[in-house]
């Protein structure tokens, strides 16, 4: 339901599924825990959801309508076109909106 911009890092991202390191395998899923919790719970725990893990982004382009929110890190400035939006928000986006990231602060 969106792509991200071009010299982007991100990839989906899921619970971790922990119980069987034992047998060698990885919990995977999300390594910021907290912040993928802390989406899933702003947004009403869906049962429909694609959650994405972006280590480098300055946009991303909405292909759909549907709602997000931005947990993680910290921008200096968030806009979804040119409005200002606030960090671990709900809002909504219509297809073909961009959001832009920019001033990464931690």
């Amino acid at each position: 339901m969106f792509k991200l911009g071009s010299n982007s890092i991100g990839f989906e991202v899921t619970h971790r599924a922990f119980g069987k390191q034992d047998c060698g395998m990885s919990p995977k899923g999300a390594n910021d825990q907290t912040s993928f919790v802390t989406a899933l719970a702003l947004l009403g725990h869906p049962k429909n959801f694609l959650c994405y893990e972006i280590f480098f982004a300055h946009e991303i382009i909405f292909e759909g309508d549907l709602i997000f929110t931005l947990t993680g890190a910290h921008y200096q400035e968030i806009l979804l076109n040119e409005t200002p939006l606030e960090h671990a928000t709900v809002y909504q986006a219509q297809k073909d909106d961009v959001l832009r990231l920019k001033g990464l602060k931690k």
